[in-house]
């Protein structure tokens, strides 16, 4: 894993994350208008599939641990858009992604990978 005490590439994580967070937040409050038609009666395999189509489309994939979680929130909540708009601020849904980006990136040690992501979540390509 590249040393995070390289100031550059700190400086360039820490870019990534904050507007990661604040993108995505935004994105997920629409996607979560989308699925209000996912009622309590919505299954768990339903639900999972709604919210892997839509981690895809962010270029993440849908982790096992994450999917769990999501799982047992369903069945205890219910509503699959309370979940959904729960996920927003919740600090496991971040991390999860955050985790993702984690083993794309500061393994491979890629920081103009990662530059190029925190320039397409910016909008800037």
């Amino acid at each position: 894993m590249r040393d995070i005490n390289d100031e550059k590439y700190a400086e360039a994580y820490e870019r990534y994350e904050k507007n990661f967070v604040a993108r995505m937040s935004i994105e997920w409050k629409f996607d979560a208008e989308k699925l209000k038609d996912a009622n309590p009666g919505t299954s768990v395999e339903e639900a999972d599939k709604i919210i892997a189509d839509y981690m895809k489309d962010y270029g993440f994939y849908y982790s096992k641990d994450f999917g769990s979680y999501v799982s047992e929130k369903i069945t205890t909540d219910g509503e699959l858009k309370k979940v959904i708009e729960g996920l927003i601020t919740d600090n496991l849904w971040i991390a999860s992604c955050l985790e993702i980006f984690n083993s794309r990136r500061l393994e491979t040690h890629d920081l103009k990978a990662l530059l190029d992501d925190m320039d397409r979540i910016d909008g800037k390509k």
